[in-house]
């Protein structure tokens, strides 16, 4: 019942993939897509790696993405074991032939006979994009091919991720739509998918998201007095991302920004501090049946973000006083549910600026 709720609310996204996605996803999965397609009399599977072996360049790219890892990485499974399969699965695990069991009529746990188990790990697989019917889609850049093909204009506009990526945790796609680069047309795949790469890079990469935004430091002057007054301003712009940063995962376990400034004495005593968190908060936990946003204080593309914060220095300082901003990007909030099925060590903060200077020398 919940995946069906889902399914009529997400019009927005259905509607945009009608004719690639069926009328009711992600409620259900896609249509079976049979053994694969013929080539020159001989059935070639569903497997990426057997589109691997003309597609070379995409498939090592895709192996490398987290299309590839989308049902087998940490934080996907442990969004599973912590609250239960929710909606994950339809953009997940997208092929009916990767669900082992089938929920029909209301009856649940019915073996799927058409069940393939070594597509599991491959989560987002070649065909969940290209292939329908014995017919494979794509942008139509290729020469000829030894299989039926056919030009899809739709797989070079955005309204192609947003089947996924306008769902119940997300709203990356209707981000960008109403940004300056969807009203010019600046698609998705022109940073995403540069010269047709198939690797996404994204929320997961450090050299990525480090573009994304630009920081400057300001005060009012360079040196301070015991007693004077510092004022500081810090500049966020986000320069880089054609959608809010950070995007992704919104509500409890969302992506956030997190700025700190600090004053400290020459011992490293925090005098004052103040922290800036830009996320977007949801009225209900698990963001479904759709993600209603009640706090959205992430950075709209092409904003430039000020803090300013007005503080006194002290009038018998302990030796020399700095100023520290730093600036972490993380995938997600590690709420206590999450804790017990995550290593932290691999969900570590991105610094993307740090900068101290001495204010005030001794």
């Amino acid at each position: 019942m919940l995946r069906l709720i889902i399914a009529t609310l997400l019009t927005t996204s259905l509607s945009l993939s009608s004719g690639f996605f069926p009328p009711d996803w992600p409620d259900v999965p896609l249509d079976p897509q049979g053994k694969g397609i013929e080539i020159a009399g001989v059935t070639v599977g569903l497997s990426a790696q057997e589109c691997g072996r003309c597609h070379t360049k995409q498939y090592e790219g895709w192996k490398e993405s987290m299309h590839a890892r989308s049902s087998t990485n940490p934080l996907h499974k442990a969004v599973l074991k912590s609250q239960g399969e929710m909606f994950c699965s339809g953009c997940h695990l997208p092929l009916l032939e990767q669900l082992p069991t089938l929920t029909q009529h209301g009856e649940e746990g019915k073996p799927n006979p058409l069940y393939q188990a070594s597509l599991v790990k491959e989560g987002v697989t070649c065909v969940v994009c290209h292939l329908r019917d014995g017919m494979i889609y794509g942008p139509g850049r290729g020469g000829p091919a030894p299989h039926p093909t056919k030009p899809s204009p739709l797989h070079q506009q955005a309204d192609f991720c947003a089947a996924c990526h306008q769902s119940p945790t997300s709203t990356t796609y209707e981000e960008w739509k109403e940004s300056a680069y969807g009203q010019k047309g600046v698609v998705c795949q022109t940073c995403h998918m540069p010269d047709g790469e198939h690797t996404w890079p994204g929320g997961h990469h450090p050299e990525m998201v480090r573009q994304a935004a630009t920081v400057s430091v300001q005060t009012d002057q360079e040196i301070y007095q015991p007693g004077e007054i510092v004022q500081v301003t810090v500049e966020i712009h986000n320069v880089g991302a054609g959608h809010n940063f950070p995007t992704g995962c919104v509500g409890k376990n969302g992506s956030y920004l997190l700025l700190t400034t600090t004053l400290m004495d020459n011992e490293k005593k925090i005098l004052t501090q103040r922290r800036e968190v830009m996320t977007a908060i949801t009225k209900t936990p698990q963001c479904f049946p759709v993600p209603i946003i009640e706090d959205d204080t992430r950075i709209r593309p092409g904003e430039k973000r000020r803090y300013t914060y007005t503080w006194s220095i002290p009038e018998y300082p302990n030796g020399a006083i700095a100023l520290q901003v730093e600036l972490v990007y993380a995938l997600f909030y590690p709420t206590p549910d999450l804790e017990p099925f995550l290593d932290r060590e691999q969900f570590r903060p991105i610094v993307l600026f740090s900068e101290k200077k001495l204010i005030l020398q001794r």
